[in-house]
C-alpha cells in the first residue's frame, strides 16, 4: 500500500513583506520603510532586515522616490 506524503509549501515571514513591497501601493510601502528606519546605519549585514531595507529601497528608487527624506 502507498502512502501520498502532501507536503506544504514553505511560506516565510520574509517573502509576505516582499511581496507587500512589490505589490502594495507606494503609500504603504513609505509607511512600511518607516516602520524598519532604512536610514538606520546599524542593521548587521547580512541579515533578514538589511535584504528588507535593500528591497524598500530599490521600490522607492523605481518609484522616483528620494529614500533618504524618510
Amino acid at each position: 500500500m502507498t502512502t501520498a506524503i502532501y507536503l506544504k509549501p514553505v511560506y516565510n515571514g520574509a517573502q509576505e513583506i516582499f511581496d507587500k513591497i512589490d505589490d502594495d501601493s507606494l503609500d504603504e510601502v513609505i509607511e512600511l520603510a518607516k516602520e524598519y528606519d532604512i536610514n538606520n546605519n546599524n542593521v548587521r549585514i547580512p541579515s533578514r532586515q538589511h535584504d528588507t531595507i535593500e528591497r524598500l529601497k530599490k521600490r522607492l528608487t523605481l518609484e522616483h522616490y528620494d529614500w533618504t527624506t524618510i
